[in-house]
């Protein structure tokens, strides 16, 4: 900058240890501002200090110069869809703000925003995904959760109980088969690593479990322990 040749040797010596401040912190994607400049410069260099800029005009135009530079970098970063979403089938556009000539914080304000609504989205939906996938194994009883009526959050009260505390229901549902007496013989089939359960009626044969549901029976079965 132009600054260092107008200024005199004292001053471009503290403008030499305000640079190198400023360096380190945007290697360290570190917060930059007046104070944090002054406190890694007085750490690191031996100053100068908060006052000493405070009271020097051009220390805090280099840092202020340093400061808009690096937001707008900050900025740019999170607005190029290559680095924030690199799969992103629709990249955010430079101009997308909801005004023009907006100063570069509050821009890279609105871009950590948009970045963190995009976050919440993706994971609500991979929770979305986990309990679908939960409730597949377990199925809940819809009558009761309406019954109990909607929480504060006005959602339904779901609760999903550990493995252990309830028999499968794919499980149950043989055990009801059988004991009804609907089928006159169980057999059990393995092909490779893979078991099933197969009921033989009169007429047919009946698959009572499939075997992703015989492994979670016997898991079940095995959380029970040795003493159940």
């Amino acid at each position: 900058m132009r600054l260092f040749e107008q200024v005199g040797p004292k001053a471009r010596s503290s403008l030499e240890r305000i640079k190198k401040a400023c360096d380190q912190i945007e290697l360290a994607k570190g917060t930059m501002n007046y104070s944090r400049v002054a406190a890694v410069a007085t750490e690191q260099f031996g100053g100068p200090r908060p006052q000493t800029i405070q009271n020097n005009s051009e220390l805090k135009l280099y840092i202020a110069a340093r400061m808009s530079e690096y937001a707008a970098h900050l900025s740019k970063r999170h607005r190029d869809p290559r680095r924030s979403n690199p799969q992103s089938a629709h990249p955010r556009q430079p101009d997308a703000y909801p005004a023009e000539g907006l100063d570069p914080k509050v821009r890279l304000c609105i871009d950590l925003l948009r970045d963190d609504n995009t976050r919440l989205v993706t994971e609500n939906k991979n929770l979305s995904l986990l309990l679908e996938r939960e409730t597949k194994t377990r199925p809940v009883s819809l009558t009761s959760a309406f019954a109990l009526g909607p929480t504060e959050d006005l959602s339904l009260p779901i609760e999903i109980l550990p493995q252990t505390s309830d028999m499968p229901v794919p499980l149950l549902s043989a055990l009801r088969t059988v004991f009804k007496g609907e089928v006159a013989a169980l057999r059990v089939e393995r092909r490779d690593n893979l078991t099933c359960l197969v009921a033989c009626a009169p007429s047919d044969l009946r698959v009572l479990l499939t075997p992703a549901q015989w492994e979670s029976a016997k898991e079940w079965i095995a959380g029970l322990g040795d003493d159940n």
